[in-house]
């Protein structure tokens, strides 16, 4: 089992990270930053054209979670990305797939 994990930094400071906990089948979302804003977890299944995500509005140094139903053998990526009232502000690369 591998996790993905992904961070977007923003004026050098974190702001928000997305992981993919293999062990748990867990997607995450964690707010790095006290500056009013929230995170997004973007994730996607390899062969799988569209993106699921989840949103932490919680505050910052909070994290949001969420199970994910999968199947041995599939891979997953992660992109993490700061949000204000639901609104992307800016996003990380995508993290490299990782195997269940």
């Amino acid at each position: 089992m591998a996790d993905a994990q992904a961070t977007y930094s923003s004026g050098g400071q974190p702001r928000a990270t997305g992981y993919w906990n293999a062990s748990t089948d867990t997607i995450s979302s964690t707010d790095r930053y006290n500056d009013g804003w929230g995170s997004r977890t973007w994730w996607n299944l390899r062969g799988n054209t569209s993106s699921n995500n989840i949103d932490n509005t919680k505050g910052a140094g909070q994290t949001e979670s969420r199970p994910v139903w999968v199947l041995p053998g599939w891979e997953f990526r992660v992109q993490a990305c700061s949000i204000n009232n639901g609104t992307s502000l800016g996003c990380s690369s995508w993290s490299g797939y990782s195997g269940v």
